[in-house]
């Protein structure tokens, strides 16, 4: 019942939870189009004498079709995982009624896919946070470059949205934590924040 209740219930773009319904998500509509591809097939050959050539082929093979692309996504998003331990909730107390918080967003472009655990929305103010994995030098160009790449990225988005800030990294949750705004957001700063966070839907996976 509770897996049940996990699969049905919806989540917005950056919201808390979004990219593990996501992915549940695509999971689901895989298997319910190959369940039914392949239940139109059988039945196709009982009503057709066990002939592969009908029109029931036909209808299984376009339930198939979308399996492709949803598998697709899914692999684009199985690397990345949702943030869910205390530094989470230290971002998620400080950030009320100063901006707005996104977890997890995937972006993709042309030729690349650009993960950051957070984001922080200000009046004035971008920055995000993304955790490291391990210290080898390997790790820091590989950091270095996924980083580089996403705030080039978004940067090129801000600028686009008529903002003269930039995206700011950070790779210490408390460092991410104190570049938060100390005065909470006036109802007309919320209001531009929200727009511009709407406006960053568009190319989340």
């Amino acid at each position: 019942m509770q897996l049940e209740q996990g699969f049905m219930k919806k989540y917005n773009k950056f919201e808390k939870g979004y990219l593990t319904f996501r992915k549940r998500k695509l999971l689901l509509n895989v298997a319910l189009n190959v369940l039914a591809a392949v239940i139109i097939f059988i039945v196709g050959l009982f009503l057709n004498k066990m002939q592969v050539k009908n029109i029931f082929s036909v209808l299984a093979l376009l339930f198939v079709l979308p399996v492709g692309r949803s598998l697709a996504t899914f692999f684009i998003l199985m690397p990345y995982k949702e943030m869910k331990d205390r530094d989470l909730l230290k971002a998620e107390e400080s950030i009320q009624g100063k901006g707005i918080l996104l977890y997890s967003p995937v972006f993709t472009s042309s030729e690349h896919v650009m993960h950051l655990d957070l984001i922080g929305v200000f009046k004035g103010r971008v920055i995000a946070y993304k955790g490291k994995e391990g210290t080898t030098t390997r790790n820091e160009y590989d950091y270095k470059k996924r980083v580089d790449t996403a705030k080039a990225y978004i940067d090129k988005h801000i600028k686009n949205q008529g903002r003269g800030d930039n995206l700011v990294v950070f790779d210490d949750m408390e460092k991410f934590v104190r570049a938060f705004p100390e005065k909470k957001a006036s109802e007309t700063d919320m209001d531009e924040i929200k727009s511009f966070t709407e406006s960053m839907k568009y190319f989340i996976v």
